[in-house]
């Protein structure tokens, strides 16, 4: 199975929905799942579903299994692992238990594979703790979705700084860090081309730097609780840049 995060120290930049959405696609060419792994719930809230019965942090507490937690979405070959934003218990596992368990998203990820999973994207919060450095280690390749602004390049920045250090400090290669999403890029906007430019200017030739346009279709696809592949009056550059992205890790 292979296993992407997308991941930034920041907020407001997109990246449940790109979640979301790259889950989605994903889905058209292989059994896939998303975790949402915020404990805000957003990426869970994005399908709507039903009461839940499980959320992750049940499985991490150990009180199901992943087969039982799992969500059936209304995307076909999706699934979902899904968290309570109200009531549920991640962040308290984040900060207690998961602090020193550093196995728990590898023994998700070698049960969701079990259950016959093909690609999984997992959904983190804006954070970099323990538990955050323990889902980017159990996953093949991170994504960092950024708003192309000045806060945009120092998160950036300082999401590369932890990540390498991260991954030295555990001796790890895991995960293959190459695709920077560029979101709510405005090539009409003189400060989106300018901060683009030197982003790609900053970072090395091995760094493919995609740009996903504004489009409305994001936030009323999730009104409309589907992903915006399947809504009508998304942008076809939109539409384009996703295929691209997945056709690229497909590729490995």
């Amino acid at each position: 199975m292979y296993t992407i995060s997308l991941s930034i120290q920041k907020g407001g930049v997109g990246k449940t929905a790109l979640s979301v959405t790259f889950a989605s696609e994903l889905a058209k060419h292989g059994k896939t799942v998303v975790i949402d792994a915020d404990p805000q719930g957003t990426a869970t809230s994005h399908f709507n579903p039903d009461e839940l019965e499980y959320d992750l942090a049940d499985y991490f507490f150990g009180q199901c299994t992943a087969e039982k937690l799992i969500l059936n979405t209304e995307v076909a070959n999706l699934d979902l692992v899904p968290t309570a934003g109200v009531g549920g218990q991640l962040k308290m596992y984040s900060e207690t238990k998961g602090v020193s368990d550093y196995m728990c998203f590898k023994r998700l990820v070698r049960d969701l594979e079990a259950l016959g999973y093909e690609y999984c994207v997992i959904d983190l919060s804006p954070a970099f703790g323990t538990f955050e450095k323990n889902a980017l280690e159990a996953s093949d390749e991170a994504i960092t979705p950024i708003i192309p602004d000045p806060n945009g390049i120092d998160g950036l920045q300082i999401f590369i700084s932890r990540l390498q250090e991260a991954k030295q400090n555990d001796m790890s290669e895991k995960p293959a860090y190459k695709k920077i999403v560029v979101n709510q890029y405005n090539k009409s906007i003189a400060m989106h081309v300018q901060y683009t430019d030197m982003i790609m200017q900053s970072l090395s030739a091995n760094y493919q730097i995609y740009k996903v346009p504004v489009d409305q279709a994001f936030s009323k696809a999730r009104a409309a609780n589907i992903p915006v592949q399947e809504f009508k009056g998304t942008k076809a550059e939109t539409l384009e840049t996703i295929q691209q992205i997945i056709a690229d890790i497909i590729k490995k």
